[in-house]
């Protein structure tokens, strides 16, 4: 999620607290935090996916931060510290709530303890309308862009940016605004849940799935792509909400991994990449002499004229490998 949002929330956590100027100011500290992950974006290839949402996002990478602004700001503004922790770790807890709404691939809490992922997206976050083809150039620039670009779709701005400016405005109405703004948060909840039960009712997926999620599929949250594992097999059902309809079913086996495939798990980057999402999934072809092989997510599967989040390789008969890139758009 953008960096604005995530300020606009930790003013809300600090309006909920009736803070003063100084609080508002740690609170969105803190709810900014964690996002300094994305500072490993420039790390090659796929490194970096090892550290974001896998330092900070982390319950406890986010109390030592948490702590660390509290320090900073009691130093910065002669108040006691521990007056301000409740409001950093309330901006950190914002921001990492935030995140589990709104991205595909999870955040692994537990880290270091557990690499095992949480998500409840209800609101789409990347989507090949808004993330630029430039990705691969690695600029901090062209990130912030295509986050901007997604802004006046994303509610939780709309939101939260409402009840800043009450917070501000008039903060003693700074806690019935931030009441309002989670309750309306909460609504949102259930109404994705609304939507992946209907989802799931039409979808047709057996009962003996190992795992079974609903993810955003647009940004209207109309629909919603239905992915059900089974223990041969991978089933997904792009599903209408409004309508009541399956758009689509695609089933994608699990098949035993050609030797191309096996070398390239051992390979860090995609170690990383299988680490940072719930379902991977690879395909594998071989042209002219060359091995392609391809890690995606299959979260990402509702896009029918882009590749999201996807791992491309290209090793040559002798194992050399000629490619290694990930983008979150190709």
């Amino acid at each position: 999620m953008d960096p604005l949002t995530h300020v606009l929330a930790g003013i809300v956590v600090g309006g909920l607290c009736d803070a003063d100027g100084i609080g508002l100011a740690v609170a969105a500290a803190g709810a900014l935090a964690p996002d300094a992950e994305f500072l490993t974006r420039r790390i090659p290839r796929t490194a970096f996916l090892d550290y974001h949402h896998g330092i900070v996002h982390t319950l406890p990478g986010g109390l030592i931060a948490g702590l660390l602004i509290a320090v900073a700001g009691g130093l910065l503004s002669g108040r006691e510290w521990l007056s301000l922790l409740p409001l950093a770790l309330g901006g950190v807890a914002s921001h990492v709530c935030l995140d589990l709404l709104m991205h595909n691939n999870g955040i692994a809490l537990l880290a270091p303890f557990s690499r095992r992922r949480f998500s409840f997206p209800v609101v789409l976050g990347l989507n090949p309308v808004t993330a630029s083809t430039r990705c691969r150039e690695r600029r901090y620039g062209t990130c912030l862009q295509c986050q901007a670009s997604g802004l006046r779709f994303n509610p939780f701005f709309w939101t939260l940016l409402t009840a800043a400016v009450a917070c501000i405005a008039v903060p003693q109405l700074g806690r019935v605004w931030g009441i309002l703004t989670l309750s309306i948060l909460f609504g949102l909840i259930l109404y994705s849940n609304r939507m992946r039960m209907a989802a799931l009712a039409v979808t047709g997926n057996g009962e003996h799935a190992v795992r079974r999620k609903a993810f955003p599929a647009s940004f209207g949250m109309a629909r919603w792509l239905v992915l059900c594992e089974g223990g041969d097999e991978f089933h997904a059902a792009l599903a209408d909400g409004r309508a009541r309809r399956v758009l689509w079913e695609r089933r994608m086996p699990k098949r035993l991994p050609p030797p191309p495939v096996k070398a390239s798990e051992r390979l860090l980057s995609v170690r990383g990449f299988k680490n940072s999402v719930i379902f991977p999934y690879w395909t594998w072809q071989k042209v002219d002499g060359v091995d392609h092989v391809a890690w995606s997510d299959l979260s990402y599967l509702f896009a029918e004229h882009a590749e999201l989040y996807t791992l491309h390789l290209k090793m040559d008969e002798g194992g050399q490998l000629l490619q290694n890139e990930f983008h979150e758009r190709w």
